[in-house]
C-alpha cells in the first residue's frame, strides 16, 4: 500500500481483519495513519474534560486601566489615546513638520509631500490648523499653519506614549 493514499479496497480489508479478530481500527485519511484497538470492539473514549476552576473563582479586575508594570518594565493601558481617530500618516508627517515651526507660522500647503485636499481638511475638521486661502482659489496658494489645540492635543499625545511607551 502507497504513503500517498489509501484506496476503497484498502480500508475495506482493513475493516474486515479487524471484524475477523474483533479489533476496532480507527482511519485517519488526511496522515494517512491506521489505529487498531486489539479486542475491545469499542473505539477508546476520550478523559472527560474539567469543568471548574481549580483555585477557585476567577476575579478579573476591569473597573480601571492596568497600569501595573510586567516583568519587562512595560505598562499597558485600556485608556484611549488623547487624539482620537489616530492620525494617519499623512496627517502625522504634517503635524510634525508644522510642530517644528510653531504656532501661527505659516506655510504653503504645496511645499509638502503627502499633503493633499483631503489631509488638509482632515487637520482643518480637528482644529489642528488654519488655512488662509488666497484670492485665486487654487489649493496650491493656501497657507496653512498650526493652532494652539493642534500644539496642546500633540504635546498631550507626546505625554500619553512616553507613559504607556509600548503602546
Amino acid at each position: 500500500m502507497s504513503r500517498a493514499s489509501f484506496r476503497q479496497a484498502d480500508i475495506e480489508r482493513i475493516i474486515r481483519a479487524a471484524e475477523k479478530t474483533g479489533a476496532t481500527v480507527q482511519v485517519d485519511l488526511r496522515s494517512f495513519v491506521v489505529t487498531i484497538f486489539p479486542g475491545t470492539g469499542l473505539i477508546p473514549k476520550p478523559a472527560a474534560p474539567l469543568f471548574g476552576f481549580p483555585d477557585g473563582k476567577e476575579n478579573w479586575d476591569d473597573d480601571g486601566p492596568y497600569e501595573k508594570p510586567d516583568s519587562m518594565g512595560r505598562v499597558y493601558s485600556n485608556e484611549r489615546e488623547p487624539i482620537y481617530p489616530p492620525l494617519d500618516h499623512r496627517e502625522h508627517g504634517m503635524m510634525e513638520r508644522l510642530i517644528a515651526l510653531g504656532v501661527g507660522n505659516n506655510v504653503h500647503s504645496y511645499g509638502h509631500r503627502n499633503f493633499g485636499p483631503s489631509t488638509q481638511q482632515k487637520l482643518l475638521d480637528r482644529g489642528y490648523v488654519e488655512v488662509t486661502h488666497q484670492p485665486d482659489g487654487k489649493f496650491t496658494d493656501d497657507e496653512i499653519c498650526l493652532t494652539k489645540k493642534g500644539l496642546a492635543d500633540w504635546k498631550a499625545l507626546e505625554k500619553h506614549r512616553s507613559k504607556y511607551w509600548s503602546l
